[in-house]
């Protein structure tokens, strides 16, 4: 208990991950990178196209991104529309999938864009930090119990004798009479 309390009180790592994809020319092609957030609760992006052409950037809850896969225009955690480069942070309200999302530019869904971004995850969800605690807590209350309950079975049960059976040393044999 007490090393899985541990792993779960300590902050990850930050995870930093670089990419480039192109997004083909057509309204409906997007490129996306998908966060299954456990731990971390904030994400940091630096983006690029390699022609200076805009880009819109969004980042959705899995909720938001349905919808969005639908075709419904939504502003999600994050938004951004008419750069061709940035950066920015997203703070992640609570743990689940997330989706960071790169589509063309207004007027620009008939060209072929190149993306280059990179990602990095980093922080703590309060929800983890809270069951290390929790865990920590309960580790620490079972060694004390158990401590007190063996020495509370040794009070009312004190040890029986050893099965060791000790002699007296033998008495040397008479001297012989003359």
């Amino acid at each position: 208990m007490l090393i899985v309390a541990i792993y779960l009180l300590f902050p990850s790592s930050p995870l930093s991950v670089s990419h480039s994809d192109t997004i083909s020319s057509g309204a409906q092609y997007y490129l996306y990178d998908r966060f299954s957030i456990f731990r971390s609760g904030r994400l940091s992006v630096q983006f690029s196209e390699s022609n200076g052409q805009a880009l819109q950037v969004f980042v959705f809850d899995g909720a938001q991104y349905t919808s969005f896969t639908a075709g419904q225009s939504l502003q999600g955690l994050y938004s951004s529309g008419g750069s061709s480069s940035g950066t920015f942070s997203v703070s992640f309200p609570s743990f689940g999938i997330y989706y960071l999302i790169f589509t063309h530019g207004a007027g620009l869904e008939s060209v072929t864009e190149n993306v280059s971004f990179s990602v990095t995850l980093d922080g703590y969800n309060p929800v983890i930090l809270g069951l290390g605690g929790g865990i920590l807590v309960a580790g620490a209350i079972s060694i004390v119990l158990g401590y007190r309950l063996r020495n509370k079975h040794l009070d009312e049960n004190p040890r029986a004798a050893s099965d060791v059976v000790v002699f007296d040393k033998p008495q040397p044999p008479p001297a012989p009479s003359p």
